[in-house]
């Protein structure tokens, strides 16, 4: 916390400890517990479900979780925003059902807004159904995730020039240019979407033209960044990435939680959780799928 000072480091350390309540509650499988961390008239959202109010999602929660014999949540990064008052959570989900062998293990991304009093009045998580696994046990390896930070990430950007950078990105996919891309990402840029993983500045050139060649209208929308002062080469953006499939004629729009590294200047790692149940693109439309 050493690049926040007064009223901010306060704030950071609130809702460092709102964030765990909450997290400490659902590993207990105590629905009374979460819901006593939700605002009355809380918004509920995951892929299918979009709830309003404490009581209805405690009801439904207190009715899912008796279901389940355990639960774990291991955090993978956490980063907090206490202008916004807002946590983004990247996390690996274990759980185990009575009378079942193994666990299932799920990963995902979870945004949640705070008011003043600690109370979440916006929870709201994406997931990637694609890499969801059967386990042994829930004490099994955690999955790597292939990226690492930049040893030698430069001088961290200012929030406007993140900006800046998430944006033109998100413009290049918006105008099908990969030149518009490629000024705006790292020779060593991982991206990973729940059905493909490409490396490099080439690949993922290559990878652009395969999506250009196979969709129409795409448009990207960021709708918001979460940026964390003492986690300053990261962050995680919600937004909207819209497109085509012309061969169905399906439209359709998938709702993002993107976690990023931006190092010297560049993208290096972009993240994305999405439903691809309902999404109008397809994995056999990948470049991941094309090589396999």
């Amino acid at each position: 916390m050493e690049n926040l000072t007064g009223p901010d480091r306060n704030r950071y350390a609130a809702i460092k400890d709102w964030v765990h309540r909450h997290l400490a509650a659902w590993e207990a499988r105590d629905g009374l517990a979460i819901g006593e961390t939700l605002h009355p008239n809380i918004q509920f959202i995951l892929p299918t479900i979009n709830w309003q109010g404490r009581s209805l999602v405690q009801t439904a929660l207190e009715s899912y979780l008796a279901h389940y014999s355990a639960l774990r949540l291991h955090l993978r990064r956490l980063l907090l925003d206490p202008t916004q008052q807002v946590a983004a959570v990247e996390w690996i989900g274990r759980y185990a059902r009575p009378g079942q062998d193994g666990c299932q293990e799920i990963l995902g991304g979870t945004v949640l807004d705070f008011n003043q009093d600690g109370l979440i009045i916006r929870w709201r998580t994406y997931l990637d159904p694609v890499r969801q696994r059967t386990l042994a046990n829930l004490d099994a390896s955690l999955p790597d995730e292939g990226w690492s930070p930049c040893p030698d990430p430069g001088p961290p950007l200012l929030r406007t020039a993140v900006e800046q950078v998430i944006y033109a990105y998100g413009q290049g996919w918006s105008n099908h240019n990969v030149t518009q891309l490629s000024a705006v990402i790292h020779e060593e840029m991982v991206v990973q979407p729940p059905w493909d993983y490409v490396v490099g500045r080439a690949a993922i050139e290559a990878g652009a033209q395969v999506y250009f060649a196979n969709y129409v209208d795409t448009c990207v929308t960021p709708h918001r960044l979460i940026l964390d002062s003492t986690q300053p080469h990261v962050g995680v953006c919600e937004q909207t990435f819209a497109c085509t499939n012309p061969d169905t004629g399906q439209g359709g729009e998938d709702h993002d939680f993107a976690f990023f590294e931006i190092a010297q200047g560049k993208l290096r790692y972009w993240r994305t959780y999405f439903d691809t149940i309902h999404s109008a693109q397809v994995v056999e439309k990948t470049a991941g799928y094309l090589r396999r």
